[in-house]
């Protein structure tokens, strides 16, 4: 009996062991280290996905200095927020550890099918419907630093054209690719502008046929340039804004108060341009960091954040851009948009924190949380009109995560993580 007893213990201990590398070994590379694979995340029931630290290691960054280790999570359709887990197998299919071991540094919202998650090490293309996924190491990771940097601040990092091809920069000196996913088990990546090693990409979006508009800093300066999906190229004037329009072709707004129209289109390629002179009064409508691009239904806006506040809606039915005032709010820091409204958030007169809705065929605003309630960090929205919600709850200095509509009012999914998140992102 003695001697079956020490047998149990140290076989327990050998499995213990055993079981503590392969935690290590995990924890050291997520995707692919030995013989393991990361083939999963978890967010079949997501309607948002937000990079926060979690609760321990915010607690223990507070406590000791050090800096938290961020961790993924999901806001689910039941309205539970919970840490995502991943999912890891063998090289023979068995599933060998279904506990998130990554640090999440960025998370892109593509389409109804596709996220893409990016990791301190790797990044993956993910399959929303189960959460598989397919790993970017042979087409490059999304740059989410200077790439958009003179874009506007809302500038989407990745974007698609109309035949479902995703493009994103890898890098500040690195090329703008083009990357079919038609098959996500083959990933196959086409560099579209390739910098020299002196510029660097400050800004780019793609219109419906591929065509890309972007901006970079050369050894003579700030360029402004179109590169036809044919390879051909068009110099544009400097010190402008651009936008895709709701036609999904490049337009810029000249200071002398015309709207240029480039119309690019396949087998060909050539351009056509049409012009429009526009009066939006005094405002010099710019595009960077301090102005966000909303495209909503029928309609496009331009909303200058912080102190500016101030709105231009460049296209609507009746083809007559105009100036918008909204009275209710003095700086704006934040905006999102349904397909029925948009919403603002930041400081009213008196420099209290409020959330509001704008109804866009009426220039109607209501207050959906009212003054002094709560700062909110970060919002998304979907199509039923419920704004969710990261903010500072005023009363008690608690970061909550929280949801708003009408006419249901306010509810608060969670008070206890108490973080402000790195990115909330919705994706269903």
């Amino acid at each position: 009996m003695k001697r079956n007893g020490l047998l149990d213990v140290i076989f327990c201990i050998v499995l213990v062991f055993g079981m503590i590398l392969l935690g290590c070994d995990l924890g050291d590379n997520g995707n692919d280290n030995g013989n393991t694979t990361l083939v999963k995340l978890n967010i079949i029931d997501a309607t948002n996905l937000f990079i926060a630290p979690s609760s321990s290691s915010a607690f223990s960054a507070r406590a000791t200095g050090a800096s938290s280790s961020n961790k993924l999570f999901k806001i689910t359709e039941d309205g539970y927020v919970q840490e995502v887990t991943s999912t890891y197998e063998d090289e023979d299919g068995n599933v060998v550890s279904s506990t998130e071991t990554l640090t999440p540094t960025a998370i892109y919202n593509i389409d109804d099918n596709y996220i893409i998650v990016v990791f301190s090490s790797d990044g993956f293309l993910v399959r929303k419907n189960d959460g598989t996924v397919f790993s970017l190491k042979n087409v490059g990771l999304p740059d989410s630093g200077g790439t958009q940097q003179n874009n506007y601040h809302n500038a989407s990092v990745i974007q698609k054209d109309s035949s479902g091809n995703i493009y994103y920069a890898t890098g500040t000196h690195t090329p703008i690719v083009k990357i079919d996913i038609s098959n996500p088990n083959n990933l196959t990546k086409t560099d579209i502008v390739q910098p020299l090693s002196t510029d660097q990409i400050s800004a780019y979006d793609i219109d419906l046929n591929g065509n890309i508009v972007y901006s970079y800093y050369s050894t003579g300066g700030i360029v402004e340039r179109i590169k036809k999906a044919n390879g051909g190229l068009i110099n544009l004037p400097h010190e402008m804004a651009w936008w895709i329009g709701l036609d999904g072709k490049i337009k810029y707004y000249t200071h002398g108060q015309k709207i240029i129209t480039y119309t690019i289109e396949p087998p060909s390629y050539t351009e056509t341009v049409d012009e429009q002179t526009v009066d939006i009064g005094p405002v010099s409508l710019f595009q960077g960091p301090s102005t966000d691009y909303i495209k909503i239904s029928n309609r496009i806006l331009v909303i200058a954040l912080n102190n500016y506040s101030w709105f231009i809606e460049l296209e609507n039915p009746s083809n007559a851009p105009r100036n918008i005032n909204i009275a209710e709010i003095d700086n704006i820091r934040y905006v999102a948009n349904s397909e029925n409204y948009y919403y603002l958030s930041g400081n009213n007169a008196s420099n209290q924190p409020v959330l509001l809705r704008i109804n866009p065929q009426t220039d109607q605003v209501t207050t959906l949380l009212s003054p002094n309630k709560y700062d909110i960090y970060s919002m998304t929205v979907d199509n039923n009109d419920k704004v969710t919600f990261n903010a500072l709850r005023m009363s008690d200095g608690v970061k909550v995560f929280g949801e708003v509509s009408l006419p249901n009012g306010e509810t608060i999914l969670d008070e206890t993580l108490n973080v402000q998140v790195v990115s909330l992102e919705r994706v269903n």
